[in-house]
Order: structure tokens, then C-alpha cells, then sequence
């Protein structure tokens, strides 16, 4: 299974897990806050993926335009 973040955000702080082999496709326009820390499978990203939190992943697609951001500590 996996998880599409079609439009707005889709922000994990606070307690929200994905599964451990669950894909992560993040299209165009779309956000991923990875706000917990987290295993997940692929993460394929279109728009943006803001990782605050440790976030360990397959692999990472980042295409063209897209956006990957850290939190600053």
C-alpha cells in the first residue's frame, strides 16, 4: 500500500506513522511533513517533502522543480 498526497499538506507531527514499506508519492503542489520520526518505503516527490523529524526511506525521488527542506536547529 502506500500514500498519495495529492493536494495541501500532509503533516505527521504529533504522532501520525506511515507503514514501515508504505510509498510515499507527493505530487505537484502538494506537501509531506515528516514532523515524526518515521520508516517508510519509497518517497517519490512532485512538490514538496519538509523533513523535521528522523525519517528513514528506501530510496528518495526528487524530480524536476521538486522541493526536499530540513528543519534548521
Amino acid at each position: 500500500g502506500g500514500t498519495t498526497v495529492g493536494a495541501g499538506v500532509l503533516d505527521t507531527t504529533g504522532g501520525g506513522q506511515l507503514a514501515d514499506t508504505g510509498d510515499i508519492t507527493v505530487l505537484a503542489g502538494a506537501t509531506f511533513v515528516a514532523g515524526t520520526a518515521d520508516t517508510v518505503g519509497h518517497v517519490l516527490n512532485h512538490g514538496q517533502v519538509q523533513v523535521n523529524a528522523a525519517l528513514t526511506v528506501t530510496d528518495l525521488v526528487n524530480a524536476v522543480g521538486a522541493n526536499l527542506g530540513r528543519q534548521q536547529v
